[in-house]
């Protein structure tokens, strides 16, 4: 499989009903085509889902996980302080 202009790809596979079951799940941009070659001696079935990830939930996931990890580095500073003037007494 190739898929000219992809930004990612992840590859997956997986035994499913008797067979192979192999899964791309892929980044691409607008005009991008995704090519499949069978080099098997077999007939092949593909099956095909598209989804549109929006910018904004994009943004929205990125500001959550920065403010998490600005309250996990608060929260680790103060264990660090608190360990520090429990372990002097």
């Amino acid at each position: 499989m190739s898929i000219p202009g992809a930004t990612s790809v992840v590859y997956g596979s997986a035994e499913a009903n008797g067979g192979r079951l192999f899964m791309a799940v892929f980044v691409a941009g607008a005009n991008s085509t995704v090519v499949l070659t069978n080099n098997q001696t077999t007939a092949v079935r593909v099956y095909y889902g598209l989804s549109e990830a929006s910018a904004l939930g994009s943004i929205a996931a990125s500001g959550l996980l920065i403010v998490m990890g600005g309250f996990l580095f608060i929260v680790g500073i103060i264990f660090a302080i608190v360990g520090a003037v429990l372990k002097n007494r």
